[in-house]
């Protein structure tokens, strides 16, 4: 008498072939082949735009960091939550309290304050983290829509396929050799710790709602002034500070009133 059956499926499903064997009374073990799980999507064209967004924020990144202080620049893309919550509305059909208007009314103060676009320190690069910002608020909220369906490992393959192919063609135009060996490790690194941040930011919006994630975000400020004052010699001024804690507390306030 069999006593066990088992089969193994593109993805983890109970398939008509297990359904029979188990109301024979039979136990039934489905098993996912993991390589064809990995390669399963159903939504083709959200996994792309995904991509190219990955790809346009990290080139956008890339050109924001070569001339703006990375203190400036992070304090600049905690914007990213804010503009989550104002995109949420007509992209996620999400209701947005009426007093959330006022911390991201907030923040684009604190940010204004940061890059001060009528001061004499006032450079048009400052622009580039302002598109950063509504670039990398798309990317997080097609990610926020496709954990539903998608799975994440699924998500972070097809995301590095499409940055994969777009760097593949980018080449002939950008590729410039490494002085250095040890330049070449920088860069390596930059992408091991990159593609594991993509991955846990995917595993963790599986897990948890936006709204809870979002205040974890600012603890970034923090990081990046001390980095770019120990490594870059950047000192923030006080006019700066006071941008980024106006910045941090709009975000953090406007976290508080979503939840209520």
């Amino acid at each position: 008498m069999i006593e066990l059956v088992g089969e193994v499926v593109m993805r983890t499903e109970m398939t008509a072939f297990l359904s029979a064997a188990q109301a024979r009374g039979c136990r039934v073990q489905v098993g996912s082949d993991m390589l064809f799980a990995l390669f399963h999507t159903t939504a083709p064209g959200w996994q792309l735009l995904r991509g190219a967004l990955m790809v346009t924020s990290g080139t956008v990144a890339y050109m924001s960091l070569r001339l703006v202080p990375v203190g400036d620049f992070t304090a600049i893309l905690m914007l990213v939550p804010l503009a989550i919550t104002v995109l949420a509305a007509p992209l996620l059909r999400e209701r947005v309290p009426a007093l959330t208007w006022w911390p991201v009314a907030g923040g684009f103060a604190g940010a204004l304050i940061v890059i001060r676009p009528e001061g004499s320190d006032f450079q048009g690069a400052m622009l580039l983290p302002l598109a950063l910002v509504l670039i990398n608020a798309l990317y997080q909220i097609v990610t926020s829509k496709m954990v539903k369906t998608e799975d994440p490992g699924t998500m972070h393959f097809y995301t590095g396929l499409t940055a994969l192919v777009f760097g593949t063609l980018a080449l002939p135009w950008s590729w410039a050799p490494m002085a250095t060996w040890q330049l070449g490790a920088l860069v390596a690194l930059m992408g091991v710790f990159g593609s594991l941040g993509h991955y846990v930011m995917i595993q963790a919006y599986h897990r948890a709602p936006a709204s809870r994630l979002r205040p974890y975000m600012y603890a970034q400020i923090d990081f990046a002034t001390l980095a770019g004052w120990i490594v870059f010699g950047y000192a923030p001024d006080v006019w700066t500070v006071v941008g980024v804690a106006l910045i941090a507390v709009c975000g953090a306030l406007g976290v508080r009133v979503r939840q209520g």
